[in-house]
């Protein structure tokens, strides 16, 4: 049956707060040799005549109906929660740790009148790599962003394991630089501030990006198992936030090492 809503004048009883009246024309009494009695005339200004109601129930609370997930257009954003807002807060500390770091390694560093130069042909191939290896997982992370955007579940899936292999890669790749530095002389010691900073401040960044590895293994494990929806995947929304930080971090730290170093 469709709503109608009237609007009559004083007295009439269908102008009534909240009065609805239900016509269905199927229900009406078929009466032999006349017509079924027709309801009175009066003008229709209610919003069925504008838009049809056909599901509308008078007795539905509508503001307790969640819109349904097939209603939502692909790529729509999904809803956050709290773990949205808690990344957004652990974001807020780290860049305070990165900032102190940095204004600590550019005030001490400052301070040698001589600088060693030695560090910077040993690691400059291998950050290079690495800067490389990590925005090419930023982009495989943007990737199975917007595949689950679109509910393509496997291909979130193998996006997640892609972004996982290179995080790996730029670990490894991480301990080969600390290893080509040291066998060239240039170990942790403090006569060497350029080479201490260096490893320090990217061991800092190195483990940020493990711990990363850890939340992408459980997306991409929860992922395989099609834990994630078109409108529900706020875990990958927070993991990607989380990596692309690091990877600003990482240009702005390499920036700055080599800035100051040369």
């Amino acid at each position: 049956p469709s709503v109608r809503f009237w609007a009559g004048g004083p007295g009439d009883p269908r102008s009534s707060p909240g009065s609805c009246r239900l016509r269905n024309r199927a229900s009406r009494p078929k009466l032999l040799g006349s017509r079924a009695p027709s309801a009175p005339a009066g003008p229709d200004l209610g919003w069925s005549s504008i838009f049809p109601m056909p599901w509308f129930k008078p007795t539905e609370d509508l503001r307790l109906v969640s819109p349904s997930p097939a209603f939502r257009r692909a790529g729509a954003p999904a809803p956050t929660g709290v773990g949205t807002l808690g990344m957004k807060f652990f974001i807020a500390s780290l860049t305070f740790v990165f900032r102190a770091s940095l204004l600590l390694y550019v005030l001490l560093v400052e301070a040698q009148e001589t600088p060693l130069l030695a560090v910077l042909p040993i690691v400059l191939p291998g950050a290079i790599a690495s800067t490389i290896l990590l925005l090419a997982s930023s982009a495989t992370l943007r990737l199975a962003s917007r595949e689950i955007s679109r509910d393509r579940r496997r291909a979130t899936t193998r996006w997640l394991g892609w972004t996982l292999a290179l995080g790996l890669a730029f670990v490894v790749l991480q301990c080969f630089n600390w290893l080509q530095m040291t066998q060239r002389g240039l170990a942790f010691d403090a006569t060497n501030r350029h080479a201490a900073f260096f490893y320090l401040l990217t061991a800092l960044h190195a483990a940020h990006v493990l711990g990363g590895i850890v939340r992408l293994w459980w997306v991409w494990r929860s992922s395989a198992h099609g834990r994630y929806s078109a409108v529900d995947h706020e875990q990958i929304t927070n993991v990607a936030f989380y990596w692309h930080y690091l990877d600003i971090v990482w240009v702005l730290m390499l920036a700055t090492i080599f800035l100051v170093s040369s």
